[in-house]
């Protein structure tokens, strides 16, 4: 029986490179982790580091197809913003394909990035910064930019809230983009609404004076709300003239889910509202329809009307006789307008019973009747109230 010959460092070597240079099944990601540290979107880039409040969307990692994985790991360490909140964005360093103080557009939620690659295709001066949570749309947006050679796109992966909050500084943009979010139907979910006082306030401080707010949705519920909302912020004005609703602008393309309310028999709203120039300062040239959507010049606002003025001077204390509104406390400076005496009402005449209803019930307590007696002898109680 002969004895095996013992393998040399040669042969170990030889084996080693051979199952290391064949090929085999890529390793499948650690679960939870859809992309290493850096090579694409995070789960949650901001954690629990900003307040916590109601969001107004869910995360939403739905499967990626493999091109939509290659666009995200090839293009994504250069054309993705992490939404942490821990740093200010430059943006001329951001886009720095563009001129220096070119006109940039926040786009909050895109789907799958049809209608932002078309607008950007159709505006390639102007800086597109795209923010959602969905990751598919997310790298399908970055291999179209990838096929329609543009430049101006950039992606940005998380809450736009924290994004407008924390990472953008006032009056930076050119135009903000709320096309057809989320219109939570539900009354009880009306309170995850994007389009609240609140973010209409804040987008507004981050718009240079002639920036678009541009919100289109065809919840018409949603829409009704999005104009009393908008309408109410005093550093936003309506593009239309008497007021309302705007017909869809051309630089809007149909997005996906406008085709599918349209199917519905849903009909499309557009709102346009233009960021005005503080009071006394005249309003800048925006960019034409071309240009980030801004339509023409903002209208030019004078200084404030000194007799629109409100002077609040602060009335003496006045100590009243009790009774009449004042608080129980001496010395405070609480000062209300006589308050009448609680109106009595007059005892009735006679006395009703369950058939004739319980008017005795609203007469003063000292004026009530008592329930008769139900001993042995007295009267019974039937439902009748005996008046003293």
């Amino acid at each position: 029986m002969s004895e095996k010959a013992p393998e040399t460092t040669a042969d170990t070597a030889a084996d080693t490179t051979a199952e290391t240079a064949a090929p085999g099944p890529v390793p499948a990601p650690r679960r939870g982790r859809m992309f290493p540290d850096g090579d694409g979107p995070a789960a949650d880039p901001a954690g629990d580091r900003h307040e916590r409040r109601i969001r107004s969307f869910q995360p939403r990692r739905s499967r990626v197809t493999v091109n939509q994985r290659k666009a995200l790991l090839k293009l994504w360490p250069q054309w993705g913003v992490e939404i942490d909140g821990d740093r200010r964005l430059d943006l001329d360093e951001l886009f720095d394909t563009l001129p220096p103080g070119a006109p940039v557009v926040l786009e909050i939620g895109f789907g799958m990035g049809e209608a932002t690659a078309a607008m950007a295709a159709a505006d390639p001066g102007t800086g597109i910064l795209a923010a959602d949570v969905h990751t598919p749309g997310q790298g399908n947006l970055l291999a179209l930019a990838e096929r329609d050679g543009l430049t101006n796109v950039r992606v940005a992966n998380g809450d736009a809230i924290i994004l407008l909050r924390e990472m953008l500084g006032p009056g930076v943009l050119a135009g903000i983009r709320v096309f057809f979010p989320d219109p939570w139907p539900k009354k009880r979910h009306h309170k995850r609404r994007i389009v609240q006082p609140e973010f209409v306030s804040l987008a507004a401080s981050r718009l240079r004076p002639g920036g678009l707010l541009h919100c289109a949705t065809d919840w018409e519920p949603y829409a009704e709300r999005m104009l009393q909302v908008l309408s109410g912020c005093p550093e936003l004005e309506n593009t239309e003239p008497g007021g309302g609703y705007a017909p869809r602008p051309d630089f809007r393309p149909p997005t996906r889910f406008e085709r599918q309310g349209l199917a519905k028999g849903h009909v499309v709203r557009d709102l346009l509202f233009r960021r005005v120039p503080a009071p006394g300062t005249p309003g800048t040239d925006a960019a034409g329809p071309g240009r980030a959507g801004l339509g023409k010049e903002s209208e030019r606002r004078g200084p404030a009307r000194p007799d629109r003025a409100v002077l609040v001077q602060r009335q003496p204390v006045r100590h009243l006789p009790p009774g009449h509104g004042q608080s129980a406390r001496p010395g405070t400076d609480r000062c209300r307008a006589p308050v009448p005496a609680p109106r009595r009402t007059p005892p009735t005449d006679r006395v009703r019973g369950h058939d004739e209803g319980f008017a005795d019930l609203h007469r003063p307590p000292d004026e009530r009747g008592r329930v008769a007696d139900a001993r042995p002898g007295g009267p019974r109680f039937q439902g009748a109230v005996l008046a003293e």
